[in-house]
């Protein structure tokens, strides 16, 4: 990639970036998601039902402190917009959906139901998880959802 900036003389001076390159070493192509088919399989839960998943997901990988305010605003305020959960955590910009999504992200091996093909994105693992109605912009846990998190050993107040 060319870099072009003009210098004291007026006359555009060239540069190219891979200098920087070389002084960095070779560049490294990120590691490639692992299929979720593969990783659902592997842990034990192809074709569980969505309770069970659930609880699997949050057994093995526990919720850090934002993903439990995440998660205690959606089971405090079923119904609500994304504007008014991210208030109950405690933020002043909308960005409670963000977080959600990442939340599942992951846990997308546990989550993400091993019959789909393809690795989902975090608007179709956030379905897993919750409804959300796109006229009124609210979004409420599944039922089976909301009970298996609330089952699970954690204090889910913020």
């Amino acid at each position: 990639m060319a870099y072009a900036r003009e210098d004291r003389t007026g006359f555009t001076v060239t540069f190219r970036s891979l200098v920087l390159q070389a002084a960095k070493g070779p560049a490294r192509k990120p590691a490639p998601m692992p299929r979720l088919r593969a990783a659902a399989s592997v842990r034990g839960l192809p074709h569980g039902p969505l309770r069970a998943r659930v609880t699997e997901a949050f057994t093995a990988r526990p919720p850090n402190e934002t993903e439990r305010k995440v998660i205690a605003a959606l089971l405090r305020h079923p119904g609500a917009t994304s504007p008014v959960l991210s208030r109950q955590c405690g933020w002043l910009q909308p960005i409670w959906q963000t977080h959600f999504g990442l939340m599942c992200q992951r846990r997308a091996a546990w989550l993400w139901p091993a019959e789909a093909a393809g690795t989902p994105d975090a608007r179709f693992l956030t379905g897993v998880l919750a409804d959300y109605r796109p006229n009124l912009r609210t979004f409420s846990f599944k039922p089976e959802v909301a009970a298996a998190l609330k089952a699970l050993p954690v204090d889910w107040r913020i």
